[in-house]
């Protein structure tokens, strides 16, 4: 059983919602402590709800620094010794919890979990992963997988050394959640020799010279075959195409959806295939997953999607 150390006063419709979300997670899984981070006013806020925070099971750490949204973050982390994001990482860092999850200003919670709780030896730079869903027909078999994508915003700027350890990282984390031989591909704009930035080309030069399961340059469309498992870039490319996935899914979704209501006969076909649509639905809903972790760090630091 874990410690977890949530910061309460991050991301949209906080500290309720937050709080709300831990509770309940802390219902369903056996945890030993589940510790909530936040200022005297977000939880006096929380403690003038009907319910309140039950003190069994639960710890509070007060923590009233704040990090505006406008601020420079690198600069107000340092300046603030007493906020909530960094009371969370300096649990961790100190063995008070074995984990910590935020849902406020991302690169505020990159920078707790790189200076606090401080990287793998090793590590240039930790990087946010992100789950990509996968289906396809096998013949008249929908077979579903996943694909993971990563930087996806962590390091917009990268060098060929972080984007191999990228690959490495993405490895790893590909076999905690299953896959065997992890294919490793690296995102660009073609797989031909010519194609790519000069950095992408010395990438794929030190990939080459690896051991794991590098197969070479993939193009985005890639990330949906089932013929790659982890697919490297920069943080910059990597948020734009989540960011892509998610907007052409919503509207997708919105598409499928509307057809069913043209006429009476499309109606009735969507009663029979709402059953059989419910699985793609939720496998494309970007708030299924509600956060992930920030791989490299010396302790697990968990960004949660704020909205």
């Amino acid at each position: 059983m874990a410690r977890i150390a949530v910061n309460i006063t991050g991301g949209d419709h906080a500290p309720h919602e937050i709080v709300k979300g831990a509770m309940s997670f802390a219902e369903q899984h056996p945890l030993d402590r589940l510790i909530l981070v936040g200022s005297d006013e977000a939880l006096d806020d929380i403690n003038e709800d009907e319910h309140g925070i039950p003190g069994d099971g639960y710890d509070v750490v007060i923590s009233n620094g704040n990090i505006g949204y406008d601020a420079d973050p690198a600069t107000a982390y340092r300046k603030s010794k007493d906020n909530p994001v960094r009371t969370c990482a300096t649990l961790v860092r100190d063995g008070e919890a074995d984990a910590m999850v935020d849902f406020g200003n991302t690169a505020t919670t990159l920078i707790a979990g790189t200076l606090t709780i401080g990287r793998i030896k090793g590590v240039h730079r930790p990087a946010l992963p992100v789950v990509i869903p996968q289906l396809r027909y096998d013949g008249d078999t929908l077979v579903t997988g996943e694909a993971i994508l990563l930087d996806v915003g962590a390091n917009s700027e990268c060098t060929p050394q972080m984007l191999a350890h990228f690959a490495l990282m993405g490895t790893i984390y590909a076999q905690i959640r299953g896959v065997d031989a992890p294919k490793i591909g690296l995102l660009t704009n073609g797989t031909e020799d010519s194609k790519g930035t000069p950095l992408i080309k010395e990438v794929d030069a030190i990939l080459r010279e690896g051991t794991f399961g590098y197969i070479g340059k993939v193009e985005g469309r890639d990330l949906f075959s089932g013929e790659v498992d982890v697919v490297i870039t920069d943080g910059h490319n990597g948020n734009i195409v989540l960011k892509t996935i998610e907007g052409l899914a919503t509207m997708m979704g919105g598409f499928v959806l509307g057809s069913f209501f043209t006429s009476k006969e499309a109606e009735a076909a969507y009663e029979v295939m709402r059953g059989p649509l419910r699985p793609l639905k939720t496998s494309l809903d970007p708030t299924a997953i509600g956060g992930v972790p920030l791989l490299g760090t010396d302790g697990v630091c968990v960004v949660g999607h704020g909205s």
